[in-house]
């Protein structure tokens, strides 16, 4: 009798901590669309943002937006719950920036992205399996 009271006990608490709807982790890759996301990690380097430069935001509707160093950039996406993600058509305004070296380096290594991970408040996206760009969520 004791050993099925605690029996009852353990299977109720595993319930429990399954259902709670405290955990950060979601099934499969998380929710792009949730808010917009800011660039932390480029290629394994830190990478100090200031302001709202190298964000991030993805719509429902398959559309994103976002900034590099002075250029807006925006375009289509897809994506799956499976972690898969890649951009299409990605286009940005053309000014020139005091830092166009870095805003060239992150469109491109965006445009290699082929998944993502969201882990809690952090953005992980992948090239090849690889971690190529981290954000953070704003």
């Amino acid at each position: 009798m004791k050993v099925l009271k605690i029996f009852t006990i353990a299977a109720l608490a595993v319930t429990l901590a399954a259902c709670c709807s405290c955990r950060t982790r979601t099934k499969g890759a998380g929710s792009l669309t949730t808010n917009g996301w800011q660039l932390m990690q480029i290629e394994g380097e830190p990478f100090a943002a200031a302001g709202e430069k190298y964000t991030l935001q993805f719509g429902s509707d398959g559309k994103f937006s976002g900034m590099g160093d002075c250029n807006r950039i925006m375009g289509g996406y897809t994506s799956a719950p499976s972690g898969t993600l890649s951009f299409e058509g990605a286009a940005s305004t053309r000014m020139f920036c005091s830092d166009q070296q870095s805003e060239d380096r992150f469109l491109s290594v965006l445009n290699s992205v082929d998944g993502y991970r969201v882990d809690g408040n952090t953005l992980l996206l992948l090239s090849g399996g690889q971690t190529v760009l981290v954000l953070k969520k704003v």
